[in-house]
């Protein structure tokens, strides 16, 4: 025996003998059926954990102040370093899979240490006090019941909207405060009740103190806390609005799990009292709650946030997870010109490869806790799909709230990991039902009946919206769905705010001027834009760059999806153009190689992708015109692309800024990203009228 093992195995036998079972009183609820208490490992909030003195916490404190303090974050930061590594593209791939490779073997220590720990907790029971709990009486007028309990109501609803062919329409148009809010419900003969005043909302006693606290700063504020208590799917735009939206959706939360569990346990009493009765109210496993993240920065920020409304003093593996969640690297002190957003992201410990069960027990809350008895599931897409790949498990089977945080760093990072959560593992029937833990009799007919994402809600927040996010929460919800946009006019969009910084700088003058060009093509469809879009560029677009602009060298070509961006590099070496190309997989001697030479004229063209200047924000010399192959999709990166144009002008004195050049390629499903740049009205105008080619000046 190793002494690891001896030491944990003394440690057990400590904590058996002076800790929980000498200090517990047990006064468990059991249905009398079989003398079996049948929910005992099910229920949202466990009811075998055992109470734990004051005295067994800090000998909890203890083990994790032992634990090993070299994290997984550590094999990460390996895999940051290789990102500045001199080697070729082969070799990086190959370092990157092995870095990975250990971050995947140390999670699955993890794993195993966690179900050591989990099974002989499991053995315990926990004292059921009803007087710790609020008992829920059965209301037509809480969202929390008529959306998940009212199972007649709901099942007639569920046909109807399957006979209308899931269609939908628009119940409202609102304006609050610079934002359009579209509200749109299933088309059926009747909806769910909707609470439409927030002191009318049922929060659970426990909550009301920090709900109260909240700053409604105005009618958006109200309207969007009355949309996520309604279990209303929402796309929230917060582009440059400050406000607590994560407040919002901790507190739905946490009501959403103290309800579930008051209503299991209350109803586990009456059942004690008469064991005819029946009720139906549990999913196939525990975890309710899926919340996606970016970064192990932003999950760190949002478990404190958690930590502090839930307001419990005891939080089980809190130092760990601050040692391998946590980092005070603040990357603006390596260079202190990257834009605010690049700060933000890669701010602290900036793993994209995290996944965590967080569990709520009477008097504490455990982090680390097995995934399949966890109540909230905090993961990068990245760390739960090679998770979900490798165990084939069933625990995002009853989620019933999933929430997309920074969804554009979802966006930048791998939307693919996402679409496979939702479509392969997500409120997906479990595929192996005699490995499940529960009381069938008292699961819900709705997810029986494989109709779960009826009444499965979808929250996504992020800077910007894309196609992707809006598709993500049209979803099916019985209670419909609302987009908040940002009103973008002729004021406040980019490419005026832009323009307004530049004149300020006195740059930019009635006498001098940079010229926007927007070049709209013919499509018919989505899936037929992207040949068309190359037609374009090898037809119409790199002609004139070559030939008639008055700098035929200097031309950055800025493409925003990389299947764009081979086709791109593709047709130039089969047409045996100069060009050079930087993508997030160049090496950085390659990259910088090819950068030194663009500025120095040696090549006209330089191919440039957006998930490089998401991670680079390159400072590039020598441009002279800008080629927008494909709209940015962070607007923002429009005004820091055309800036690589006035910075060289700040460089090079005889560089004449009325010569220079800006074309943008666009076609008529581009209009979420034209309203950013150029405004609600503009967009509309360059989509739809008959003109093709638009100057801005």
């Amino acid at each position: 025996m190793t002494e690891a093992n001896s030491n944990r195995n003394r440690s057990k036998h400590a904590r058996s003998h002076y800790g929980r079972e000498e200090l517990r009183t047990v006064r468990s609820v059991k249905r009398r059926t079989g003398g079996k208490n049948n929910y005992s490992k099910f229920t949202p909030m466990d009811n075998n954990e055992s109470i734990v003195e004051e005295s067994e916490d800090e000998g909890e404190e203890e083990d994790d102040e032992q634990e090993d303090p070299q994290p997984s974050s550590m094999a990460y930061d390996a895999l940051l370093t290789l990102l500045d590594d001199e080697s070729d593209h082969e070799q990086f791939h190959a370092e990157k899979e092995k870095a990975l490779k250990k971050l995947e073997e140390e999670q699955e220590i993890e794993e195993e240490e966690l179900q050591e720990e989990d099974e002989d907790e499991d053995e315990e029971d926990e004292e059921i006090n009803l007087e710790d709990f609020e008992s829920d009486d059965e209301s037509h007028d809480d969202p929390f019941d008529f959306h998940f309990n009212e199972e007649e109501s709901i099942d007639r609803m569920i046909n109807e909207y399957e006979s209308s062919g899931l269609k939908v329409k628009m119940d409202r148009k609102v304006n609050h405060n610079g934002y359009n809010i579209l509200e749109y419900l299933p088309s059926t003969s009747r909806c769910l009740n909707e609470v439409k005043k927030l002191d009318k909302l049922r929060i659970k006693k426990k909550l009301r103190d920090q709900f109260s606290a909240l700053d409604f700063k105005d009618e958006l504020d109200k309207q969007l806390t009355l949309d996520i208590f309604n279990y209303k799917n929402i796309n929230y735009q917060y582009y440059t609005r400050e406000t607590d939206y994560q407040s919002l959706y901790l507190l739905h939360a946490l009501n959403h799990l103290l309800k579930t569990r008051d209503r299991i346990f209350d109803h586990n009493n009456k059942i004690s009292a008469d064991p005819n009765l029946e009720f139906k109210d549990q999913g196939y496993t525990r975890p309710k709650i899926l919340i996606l993240l970016p970064t192990r920065n932003f999950c760190y920020n949002l478990m404190n946030k958690l930590i502090k409304l839930a307001d419990i003093k005891t939080v089980e593996n809190k130092k760990r997870f601050n040692t391998q969640f946590y980092s005070d690297f603040k990357i603006e002190t390596l260079n202190g010109n990257k834009p605010k957003d690049f700060n933000e992201f890669f701010r602290g410990n900036s793993s994209d490869f995290f996944t965590l069960g967080v569990k709520f027990t009477r008097k504490s809350m455990k982090i680390y806790s097995m995934l399949k008895q966890s109540d909230i599931i905090f993961a990068s897409p990245l760390g739960l799909k090679m998770l979900l790949d490798k165990e084939k498990n069933d625990y995002l089977s009853s989620i019933e709230v999933t929430i997309l945080d920074k969804a554009d760093g979802l966006l930048v990072q791998n939307w693919d990991h996402v679409k496979q959560i939702f479509t392969k593992s997500l409120i997906q029937a479990p595929k192996n039902f005699e490995e499940l833990n529960c009381d069938f009799s008292r699961i819900r007919m709705w997810c029986i009946n494989d109709q779960a994402k009826y009444v499965h809600q979808v929250l996504s927040f992020s800077k910007y919206t894309t196609p992707e996010l809006n598709n993500i929460v049209k979803a099916p919800n019985l209670q419909g769905y609302a987009l908040y946009k940002p009103i973008i006019d002729d004021t406040n969009n980019v490419m005026n705010q832009l323009n307004y910084q530049l004149f300020q700088s006195r740059i930019i003058n009635k006498n001098i001027r940079l010229n926007h060009m927007f070049m709209r093509f013919p499509s018919s469809s989505p899936m037929e834009s992207p040949k068309k879009r190359l037609n374009f560029f090898t037809k119409v677009i790199l002609p004139n760059v070559l030939t008639k602009s008055p700098y035929t060298s200097g031309t950055l070509v800025y493409i925003s999806s990389y299947l764009d961006y081979i086709q791109v590099k593709k047709h130039l070496s089969e047409s045996r153009s100069e060009f050079l190309a930087v993508d997030e997989y160049t090496s950085l001697s390659a990259s910088s190689k090819n950068r030194s030479l663009f500025e120095k004229g040696k090549y006209p063209i330089m191919l440039y992708t957006e998930r490089m200047h998401f991670y680079k924000r390159y400072n590039l010399n020598g441009v002279r015109n800008v080629v927008f192959y494909n709209l940015p999709t962070d607007p923002d990166f429009y005004a820091q692309v055309v800036r690589q144009i006035v910075r060289n002008k700040l460089k090079d004195e005889e560089l004449d800024l009325n010569l220079c050049s800006i074309k943008v390629m666009f076609d008529r499903f581009d209009t979420l990203k034209l309203e950013k740049i150029v405004g609600l009205k503009r967009a509309s105008l360059l989509v739809n009228a008959e003109q093709e080619v638009f100057e801005f000046k």
